[in-house]
């Protein structure tokens, strides 16, 4: 029972950071500025979204929103140096990959789950000095519900 309860946060966190990679990267025909602004209005969508349905008060967000992007960032750069490593060998459907090569990716993968693990409970218990467990569920729950909302709508335009 614990251990779902550990698995899905790293799960969810991992499906986040690949949602925001797959938005960043989706079409090389764009810019980087482009890609960029993407990335940026989806991320302030993100933060309306939760802001929203969180019901924070004014000096709560101002404690919260630092941390909380302090600790996406640190996520999303660590899956982003995964997902780089893993790109050399998707576009090859594996063939070519040695061994050797596999357990260091596997490793890696292993290890980004052990960070975001770390990350997500520090943040929590960060949180936990100026928020109430009940507002801190809301914010997961926002967080969770926009994920739905964009995954589906990303889903959507795909067909």
């Amino acid at each position: 029972m614990k251990k779902n309860k550990i698995y899905k946060p790293i799960l969810l966190i991992s499906f986040i950071g690949l949602f925001f990679l797959n938005c960043q990267h989706k079409s090389k025909s764009k810019s980087k500025e482009n890609k960029k602004i993407s990335y940026e209005r989806l991320k302030t969508s993100k933060i309306n979204f939760m802001i929203e349905n969180a019901e924070l008060e004014i000096d709560e967000e101002k404690l919260f929103w630092p941390l909380y992007n302090n600790y996406e960032d640190a996520v999303n750069s660590s899956q982003w140096k995964i997902s780089e490593k893993l790109k050399k060998y998707l576009s090859n459907k594996f063939e070519g990959i040695s061994e050797e090569d596999a357990f260091v990716i596997l490793s890696g993968l292993d290890s980004l789950r052990k960070l975001e693990y770390e990350l997500n409970y520090k943040l929590y218990k960060d949180l936990k000095i100026f928020l109430t467990d009940k507002k801190i569920l809301k914010l997961h729950v926002a967080e969770q519900t926009f994920i739905k909302k964009m995954m589906r709508k990303w889903s959507k335009n795909k067909n």
